[in-house]
């Protein structure tokens, strides 16, 4: 009699398992019990999510929703893109260190003053123990200069965080962290993709929203619509913002607008596209860069954007220059020994300029070769001769050499020698 008990009851149990693993198979063939979330199962957005809430920065709601569709504000936006840079171990979060070392190779900078402001501030990644939950977050965007206190979209008035944000204002708030992460975009290319973009609401952004509009746009954290529209003024939902904020973590979630550049003049350095108004002021640039890579051999070059060449004695001389610059420590930075330039705005205008102590270290030859670039015909070392005798006599001379007309000059303790062609 025990025994026939024991087995119906075992049998029950092995109906009741299996009943209840059917019942819990959606029609997409997952397991909707395995899920965090009990709505998103069909949302356009399900992989998106999941792969937020594994990376620990997005949380659902007490009822075990996420709520996909509820429109997020901007603190909210803000802790998304905070959090998704940060790592937990030994209950304890912090920015990823590995994304801080490779921040602080490649934006000193910002790394800098991120460390800085974990630092004095001792920002954790904890809501507010009281008063407004987000205040850590927001005030971490100021205190990393990421936005100013000043800033005309969000000056630093916690009420203004409170509200919820439109898709011009995600923009904003995505290109600007962006842009201390990853750089800038060159002006004049920024423009030639938003020309391109075939966007028919790109104007349609509020005062001072559209700074970032092409920064989004090229580096694909954010797209138009199949209707040919932004919507600027479209409210941001929870799914989309964190659709986002992955993109600025994983670039092969991006989709970068890319316009066609034939028939245009352009450079690329660093992944980046600078263009030129005109075909010889890109050709010379070419030239510079050619002679700098012959000619210097020991020192340190640094192709810096699409309009200057700049030679430093060595590359710990550099890194120096850069990070001094970055964090605003001007005086303390190494002086370059050379810097080529050319104006790629179409003002015509091109060549050289150095420090009033330069010695030319590792650069005598690439500044030889750059007077013999300017003057043509093998007349660079009578150009040089002559704009140092113009050092001695006077502070600007405007002159012709060659047929050419050139303009030398002191300025801010640097000697200038510029072609006007």
């Amino acid at each position: 009699m025990k025994k026939t008990i024991h087995w119906i009851i075992t049998l029950a149990l092995f109906i009741s398992v299996f009943a209840g693993g059917a019942s819990s198979v959606n029609a997409e063939g997952g397991a909707a019990s395995e899920l965090p979330f009990s709505d998103i199962s069909k949302h356009w957005a399900k992989d998106m999510i999941l792969q937020a809430y594994d990376k620990g920065f997005v949380e659902g709601f007490e009822d075990g929703t996420f709520r996909p569709d509820d429109v997020v504000q901007a603190d909210q936006f803000i802790a998304m893109i905070l959090r998704s840079y940060s790592v937990t171990k030994n209950e304890k979060t912090e920015f990823d260190p590995s994304w801080l070392a490779a921040l602080e190779k490649d934006r000193p900078g910002f790394a800098y003053f991120i460390k800085n402001a974990v630092s004095t501030t001792k920002f954790n990644f904890k809501n507010a123990s009281s008063g407004y939950w987000a205040t850590p977050y927001v005030n971490f965007l100021f205190d990393s200069y990421v936005i100013s206190n000043t800033d005309l979209v969000f000056p630093k008035n916690h009420s203004l965080f409170q509200k919820q944000i439109k898709r011009d204002a995600a923009s904003y708030l995505l290109g600007a962290w962006f842009a201390k992460v990853e750089g800038k975009y060159d002006t004049m290319y920024q423009d030639y993709v938003l020309s391109k973009s075939g966007i028919k609401d790109i104007n349609n952004f509020s005062p001072y929203t559209d700074w970032y509009r092409a920064t989004v746009l090229i580096s694909g954290l954010m797209n138009g619509y199949p209707d040919g529209k932004f919507y600027p003024q479209r409210y941001v939902t929870r799914a989309e913002a964190l659709t986002m904020v992955l993109r600025l973590k994983d670039t092969a979630l991006r989709k970068p607008f890319q316009p066609s550049l034939n028939g245009l003049n352009y450079t690329t350095n660093n992944g980046k596209i600078y263009l030129y108004n005109d075909k010889y002021a890109l050709d010379m640039y070419n030239k510079m860069v050619d002679l700098a890579k012959k000619h210097v051999t020991k020192g340190h070059v640094n192709l810096f954007g699409g309009d200057a060449i700049e030679v430093f004695s060595s590359k710990d001389s550099f890194d120096k220059f850069v990070y001094f610059t970055e964090i605003g420590q001007f005086h303390l930075r190494p002086e370059d020994e050379l810097s080529a330039f050319v104006n790629r705005d179409g003002t015509k205008k091109l060549g050289f300029s150095y420090p009033v102590t330069s010695i030319f270290k590792t650069s005598n030859d690439y500044l030889n070769a750059l007077y013999e670039l300017l003057a043509g015909n093998g007349k660079g070392k009578e150009l040089r001769k002559k704009v140092e005798a113009y050092i001695v006599e006077t502070a600007q001379k405007d002159f012709s050499f060659n047929g050419k007309n050139f303009t030398y000059r002191e300025v801010g303790k640097r000697f200038e020698v510029t072609l006007k062609y």
